[in-house]
């Protein structure tokens, strides 16, 4: 019997607050790859940010496996 991890999906959360979400308003990016880097995390926070006029306050990357078991 195996076991098998196979990556399925990922996306980024982004989380902005400003002066019409003061708590913070979340915005989804759906099918993103699975080795998003810091660097492009921050470029496009940064795009965001300069689109809606907020400040991000946080970001998460979700990912989705699919577990397989042989047998």
């Amino acid at each position: 019997m195996s076991n098998e991890r196979q990556f399925k999906s990922a996306k980024l959360q982004v989380t902005l607050a400003g002066a019409k979400h003061p708590k913070g308003a979340t915005h989804i990016l759906n099918n993103v790859k699975q080795d998003l880097t810091a660097a492009q995390v921050a470029s496009v926070t940064a795009a965001l940010e300069s689109l809606t006029g907020e400040q991000c306050t946080g970001a998460n990357i979700v990912t989705t496996e699919q577990f397989a078991i042989a047998q």
